[in-house]
């Protein structure tokens, strides 16, 4: 999935006409950072790769962004993902510091502490560390205000890449890291868990409804995908899990498409106030046709992989 939205992603940066070199070189630097994070087997590069790929994004956001707000965007981009990266980092290093092995090996680590478990207060600190940490990364309610801005502001590339593939980049810690080497914790926590991802279905969902621009209605519906996610994990069983990795991969293909579409609506347009945009089907087919069927898949209607991995998450809940 990060290898496609990333190719789909650079067919998409022909808008950029001002410093082209740097924004491409920025743009692989970044998609080397995600398929480096995914591939990682050790802690360390998992979150190496993974701030590698956010630098690229603040810079982008900041000199090729678009809008009143970009500068805005930026800093607020930047303040929340830093802090949000801060705080796993801290987990990850008590993780590495409690378990004793003195080794990142993520295989080595999950082997290790199946049979040596960690004890439960040491679970309960780390946990919230990595829960927290990665959801602002992932936008979880309600530190998710920074993602419908940033991405509004962002050049079309950057929404996509971003939207689709690095912000499933905690979503995958939590599945990879923090779900099988802190069972008692995350069982502990997933009420807690599944109550703030209503935050983010029903309060993001209804944001969404409300919006009059069409990057914001695609963020703050982005935001409230992110809560199914978080509603299959806090299920805690194999159902849910799956469900959640649908959901994901879905989504990651349904963000990249939506910005890609709104990102050439607004070249041909020069606006995305959905009040100017009446009448699309007739001037532009095509791309009128894609973007009812990408709604159709955000709305999960059977037939598309959102509804097969949205009703995997309702039944495991």
């Amino acid at each position: 999935m990060g290898a496609i939205v990333a190719f789909a992603a650079s067919c998409c940066a022909w808008e950029i006409r001002e410093r082209e070199k740097e924004f491409y070189i920025l743009l692989l630097v970044m998609t080397g950072g995600i398929l480096g994070a995914f591939a990682s087997l050790d802690l360390f590069f998992f979150y190496f790769f993974h701030e590698l790929a956010l630098v690229p994004t603040f810079i982008m956001i900041g000199v090729w962004g678009r809008g009143e707000n970009k500068n805005y965007a930026t800093f607020q981009i930047t303040l929340y993902l830093s802090v949000g990266a801060l705080i796993s980092l801290i987990g990850l290093i008590a993780l590495y510091v409690q378990s004793g092995l003195h080794t990142f090996n993520i295989v080595a680590l999950t082997d290790y502490l199946k049979d040596h478990p960690l004890s439960l207060a040491s679970q309960n600190f780390i946990f919230p560390l990595l829960l927290f940490g990665f959801g602002i990364l992932i936008s979880l309610w309600p530190f998710h205000t920074w993602a419908p801005l940033g991405y509004g502001s962002a050049p079309t590339p950057t929404a996509m890449l971003h939207a689709g593939v690095l912000k499933k980049f905690g979503l995958y810690g939590l599945i990879r890291v923090a779900l099988p080497l802190m069972p008692q914790a995350a069982a502990h926590w997933a009420h807690i868990i599944a109550w703030l991802c209503l935050g983010n279905i029903v309060y993001c969902g209804l944001v969404a409804m409300r919006q009059k621009n069409l990057n914001s209605l695609i963020g703050y519906s982005s935001v409230a995908h992110m809560g199914f996610v978080f509603l299959g994990i806090a299920s805690l069983n194999i159902i849910g899990v799956t469900g959640a990795v649908l959901v994901m991969i879905a989504h990651g293909f349904l963000a990249a498409l939506t910005f890609g579409l709104s990102g050439y609506i607004y070249q041909q347009t020069g606006t995305l106030e959905m009040a100017q945009l009446g009448g699309l089907l007739r001037r532009m087919r095509f791309v009128g046709m894609v973007l009812v069927m990408a709604m159709f898949a955000g709305c999960g209607l059977p037939g598309f992989a959102n509804f097969a991995g949205e009703i995997s998450v309702f039944f495991s809940a």
